[in-house]
């Protein structure tokens, strides 16, 4: 429900060294075809918004940033970007509603419970925003100036090296739940201005609200989250959501969408990853590619999502003790199986310092179908920052020097005892 620091997996592979990978062969029991490998986000549930309308709330005084938002919106429910990223899901046409402008000064700061009240405030049988609609997705554009706090006692504020650019999550309104969003201004990031990044969360919470909107009495998903037990890696690198499983990726920020003239993110396509081509909606990058651990061992772990409780799951991955060294593979698998060759590189994800692993290898580089192994030593069990249980790493793939250029890729293994 709540996007992750735009900061934590690009801030983990810059701290890498990149090394590449020498090659090896297909193994008798590996996969072979990149959509057999490729992780699905699950139906939790069937809630989503089969119509979705959005509203962009915002303060008056807030410059353009508002209307642009508004602006945004409107082009998205139009352009057919949306229906590329939902329908496959059963959502459907998205509608923008009327945006609303709240008046008076921009508060110097603003809470999670205090959007909760003006919900409150504002929705019902005349109300200024209408009627409570649990099919709108009610977006705030958090100003830049405002010191906002979204209540899980966190501490993490909006933007920043360890902040998030935007939530969705939902909240009782009268006898209407309702989806909300909040969408934090933030400043200008390598590649991405501060207009683009505003856009682009409005995109990929609008899609994540979409496809499940709210959470059950115990705080689980009701629509589109998680992915398939033996892939839950990928929850560790990228988060649950749909939108979210496209939020690193390097090609995430679509500028040119058609009949669009501001930035969205893309989004994960279930249908193009099982048909072993990029997932993430939009990209016409050809071919696609990653390198996919074989994980052969299984094991019941603890899972921590978004500072949630740990949750146990038993999963594929590699077990090698604390303090002991051990080797891992992994196959190279791309659409096209001429392409290549490609650079491996693979780095600790936990973000700790010492690492908890220290990563030798891959060295050369690779051809689709190839095997890749690498050494890991596990200096030191998790403290419980992404799982009490487990180490998780990420595998970042690329065309080799030389070779036709392309995007990185990512993938994620797990490493536990």
């Amino acid at each position: 429900m709540r996007r992750l620091p735009c900061a934590s997996l690009v801030g983990v592979i810059a701290c890498g060294a990149v090394a590449c990978g020498a090659a090896g062969s297909t193994g008798p029991d590996a996969p072979t075809s990149l959509g057999e490998v490729m992780p699905e986000v699950q139906q939790n549930g069937s809630d989503i918004l089969a119509h979705p309308k959005i509203m962009v709330i915002s303060y008056a005084d807030d410059g353009s940033n508002g209307s642009a938002c508004a602006l945004a919106a409107s082009q998205f429910a139009a352009s057919p970007a949306w229906g590329e990223m939902t329908a496959e899901y059963g959502v459907v046409d998205l509608t923008a509603a009327a945006p609303q402008q709240i008046t008076g000064d921009i508060p110097a700061t603003l809470s999670d419970s205090t959007l909760n009240a003006m919900l409150a405030a504002n929705l019902g049988d005349g109300a200024s925003w209408g009627t409570a609609d649990p099919s709108t997705i009610y977006a705030f554009v958090i100003p830049s100036t405002t010191a906002y706090d979204d209540a899980s006692g966190s501490g993490v504020p909006c933007c920043g090296t360890a902040g998030y650019p935007g939530y969705h999550y939902n909240a009782i309104v009268g006898s209407a739940d309702v989806p909300y969003a909040v969408l934090c201004e933030c400043p200008d990031v390598p590649g991405e201005t501060s207009l683009q990044q505003l856009t682009s969360t409005l995109a990929h919470q609008t899609v994540d609200a979409a496809t499940d909107p709210r959470t059950d009495a115990n705080g689980n998903p009701t629509g589109y989250a998680y992915v398939q037990p033996d892939d839950v890696a990928w929850e560790f690198g990228t988060d649950i959501e749909l939108a979210d499983m496209c939020q690193y990726a390097q090609t995430q920020l679509w500028t040119d969408a058609p009949g669009m003239t501001f930035a969205i993110q893309r989004s994960w396509s279930n249908a193009a990853a099982a048909a072993g081509t990029d997932p993430c909606v939009g990209d016409g990058t050809a071919p696609y590619y990653q390198a996919i651990p074989d994980a052969p061992d299984a094991d019941t772990i603890d899972v921590i999502i978004d500072g949630s409780q740990p949750y146990a799951v038993t999963t594929q991955l590699d077990k090698i003790a604390v303090g002991a060294t051990g080797t891992v593979t992994m196959h190279l698998y791309a659409s096209e199986a001429s392409s290549g060759p490609y650079s491996v590189n693979v780095v600790d994800l936990s973000g700790e310092f010492p690492p908890l692993l220290d990563i030798i290898g891959p060295f050369g580089t690779f051809m689709p179908g190839d095997a890749v192994t690498f050494q890991v030593k596990v200096n030191h069990a998790n403290p419980a920052v992404l799982s009490a249980t487990a180490e998780p790493y990420a595998i970042i793939t690329a065309p080799a020097a030389g070779s036709a250029a392309g995007p990185q890729t990512y993938a994620y293994g797990l490493i536990g005892q």
